[in-house]
């Protein structure tokens, strides 16, 4: 039954273990030069993988899953372990991947947690931050953080810079932007990442404007 195997199965652990891992532990110090070659090899591959705009932490993680990938083709060189050549690196690969999707994509983290907090700042105060551009717009918005406009093809959230500074809190308020303009979610004027907006209220400012698709996503 269950238990029984269960039982035999930690006697037996206690008594039988460790002798594949010496196995190829001699195996690595008998061939010494070849450790270094696999994994340069598996290293290229894994790090070709990744998007050019990988951030420097995806690519230190790809490495080490390159390293656990070198372990396992080494081990079946070394007849430690009977699997397919190819399986321990695509099985490796896969893992990246799921880490890489779990973390949010390739990109910062910073530059991840800003989208986040852009886009929760929008969904937490809609209008009760933002004033509708459209004319007959009510001016009752109690601390204003930009305006709405729904007038265009797309929905667009226009901050001023002291509501910019509020959503992008704990952040570089620069780099937020940078991020998102990255993204395609800010509309930029050249590389500026504010633009004069002609506002109802005769006034135009330098603002963010924020494309109502960063919500979609």
């Amino acid at each position: 039954n269950a238990a029984d195997l269960a039982d035999h199965l930690k006697q037996q652990s206690r008594q039988h273990y460790g002798s594949l891992s010496l196995d190829w532990l001699r195996y690595l110090t008998q061939h010494g030069a070849q450790v270094r070659p696999v994994f340069q090899n598996v290293r290229q591959r894994f790090l070709a993988s990744l998007p050019t705009e990988a951030d420097g932490q995806v690519r230190r993680v790809a490495e080490k899953f390159a390293l656990l990938a070198s372990a396992g083709l080494l081990a079946i060189q070394a007849k430690v372990l009977d699997w397919p050549t190819q399986s321990v690196e695509a099985a490796c690969l896969s893992q990246l991947n799921q880490w890489i999707l779990a973390r949010g994509g390739v990109a910062a983290n910073e530059d991840q947690q800003a989208i986040r907090q852009v886009r929760s700042f929008i969904e937490q105060h809609g209008e009760s931050r933002f004033t509708p551009k459209q004319a007959g717009y009510s001016s009752q918005v109690r601390q204003r953080a930009g305006w709405i406009d729904v007038t265009g093809p797309q929905t667009l959230y226009l901050f001023y810079p002291t509501g910019w500074r509020e959503a992008t809190e704990g952040l570089s308020p620069d780099r937020a932007a940078k991020a998102l303009m990255a993204a395609g979610y800010l509309i930029p004027d050249g590389n500026r990442p504010q633009r004069k907006v002609s506002l109802p209220d005769n006034t135009r400012p330098r603002m963010y404007c924020v494309k109502g698709s960063i919500l979609d996503d």
